[in-house]
């Protein structure tokens, strides 16, 4: 990973390179579609949907998909 720093007189400057940065966005959509599918299984919803809905959602490998959910699901059992 390579960092870099930023010259700034404001902290909306760095927080607008911070979501520009594609290390950043990347990561930002994994929280993110990581945090629907927990909010899909908490509602009860089959995980065969839940994978379903999420790759619609998020595109991605519909493989790695179906991994995060059944571990989410297990998580959430356990």
């Amino acid at each position: 990973m390579k960092l870099t720093s930023v010259k700034a007189k404001s902290t909306s400057k760095v927080e607008l390179k911070l979501k520009q940065d594609p290390q950043t966005l990347v990561y930002t959509v994994s929280i993110a579609r990581q945090q629907r599918i927990r909010e899909l299984l908490g509602s009860g919803m089959d995980p065969r949907i839940v994978i379903d809905t999420v790759h619609r959602e998020y595109g991605g490998n519909e493989a790695s998909i179906k991994t995060q959910v059944y571990w989410g699901k297990r998580e959430m059992e356990g």
